[in-house]
């Protein structure tokens, strides 16, 4: 199962890294639009909410296993 997830992790590696690189990060100072981060650069300037979605993703997983194990009736102990 790891192995499946790992290969569709570097297929969205894949398509993501085609992606990135033809974005940029931009603001508009006095009507001039200055371009703060190209391509790779954009996750070093939005770190905090990459690290966001992480943690959140983390706890989503963390509560769907607490959810499930609590339906799923009784531990069984050793």
């Amino acid at each position: 199962m790891c192995l499946i997830i790992v290969a569709l992790m570097l297929i969205l590696f894949y398509g993501l890294s085609g992606e990135i690189d033809s974005l940029s990060l931009s603001d508009t100072i006095d009507g001039q639009q200055i371009v703060i981060a190209k391509g790779w650069e954009i996750f070093s300037q939005l770190w905090q909410g990459v690290g966001l979605v992480f943690l959140a993703g983390i706890l989503a997983v963390l509560l769907m296993m607490k959810l499930l194990t609590v339906r799923g009736g009784k531990k069984e102990e050793l």
